[in-house]
Order: C-alpha cells, then structure tokens, then sequence
C-alpha cells in the first residue's frame, strides 16, 4: 500500500507492507515501511499477535482513498477459521482490530490469503479463497470468494463466489481494476492440469464485482 509521508510531501512516498513473524514464541504480523522505493525496509509496528498454537499469516495491506491503512490476514485458532481486519491512522506505527470478515468451525471449510481492494471509494472488497469438500468427499477443493463492505454501514455483506471449478483448488487472489465496473481477478489453480500442478488464470468482472464470468483465462 501507498501512503503520504508524514511531511505529505509529494516527492518522498512511504509505501507500507505486513508480513508474519514468529517471535519469542509468539506469532505476530509485522508492518513495515519504506520511504526509499522499496530499497530498505522499517518495521514500525505490530498489526497482530497471538499465541504460539494459532496460525496467524497471509497479510494484505491496502491504503483507502482518505489515507487509511487496512490489513486483512488469517486467524485459524482452536478449531476455527477466520479472516481479520485491522486498520491503521498513523501509518502502520498503532493498529485497531476491526474484527472477522468471515470465519467457520467446520473443517472443511478453511479460508486463506485474503486479498483487499477498495472500489469506487466507497465499497472495502475482500477477496479470499475458500475450501470445499469435492463432491466424491476424497479431498478439498478450494473456490474464490468475495465479501463487500459498505463504508456507510460498515457491514459485512454475504459472499459470492469469483472463481470456481470441479476438480480444481483455486488460490492466491489479486484483484486489479481496469476501469470503473471492469475488474480482473488472477488466482492460482488446478483445473485442466493433474492435481498439484498449478497454473494461473484470470476471471473478469463488468459490473463491479457484483458478477463474475465463467470463462478462465490463462495468463
């Protein structure tokens, strides 16, 4: 994620990113800044931490349009999986949890790498993949979902599903939009190949994100 200098000057971005961490036997996901292009790296404070028994990883930074930090990671503890938010004013130095955007005790229904984007400046979109069982039972297979929240009601919405095919473990989100309603969301997959040989495609989006074509493109 972008973000302005503390000094706003235009000629000296920060960028901030989060990666987990183990430390004294505790995890954590750790923000750090750079005010080099990226050359040097500053840790500059603690987005989460848990304890040593939690799997806590996956961290996607994002800067909303009025200069705010958020990062969504996964949080899978005691039985439970979720997804997290926290959001940061000053940068990336303090964090304030905003809760679960998604979570479930079932085992067969883990969710991972989450994937932050904001459209039209009004709506926090939040891509992850989601596991299923496979119809024969035999294995997971994994599917891409989406959840919107409205920063007027600031509500999580229902999923619905981008990416999703019988035989295939869908992964590894990244959004990116082309114009106002038209969005591409590349993800990491099996289908068409034998299981455990990757590829990467593409599905689109022409209204938003409200909808998601069939058609899965190779990259």
């Amino acid at each position: 994620a972008r973000a302005p200098a503390p000094s706003a000057a235009a000629t000296n971005p920060t960028a901030a990113t989060a990666a987990d961490a183990s430390v004294s036997r505790q995890r954590r996901i750790v923000a750090s800044t750079s005010d080099d292009r990226g050359l040097t790296w500053q840790p500059v404070g603690v987005v989460a931490s848990a304890p040593w028994s939690n799997d806590l990883a996956n961290p996607h930074v994002l800067q909303l349009s009025f200069g705010q930090l958020v990062c969504a990671y996964r949080h899978h503890r005691d039985g439970t999986f979720a997804i997290e938010l926290s959001s940061s004013d000053d940068l990336g130095v303090t964090w304030q949890s905003q809760g679960v955007v998604v979570s479930s005790v079932t085992p067969e229904e883990g969710m991972w790498e989450p994937f932050l984007h904001e459209h039209s400046s009004t709506d926090l979109m939040c891509f992850y993949a989601q596991e299923r069982m496979c119809e024969d039972g035999a294995r997971k297979e994994q599917d891409i979902v989406v959840k919107r929240r409205c920063r007027r009601t600031v509500r999580w919405l229902s999923a619905s599903v981008v990416a999703s095919a019988a035989g295939s473990r869908d992964g590894m989100p990244s959004v990116v939009q082309m114009s106002e309603d038209h969005l591409l969301c590349a993800f990491e997959c099996f289908d068409g190949r034998p299981w455990g040989s990757f590829a990467v495609r593409v599905v689109q989006s022409f209204d938003g994100g409200g909808t998601w074509g069939d058609e899965r493109t190779d990259v």
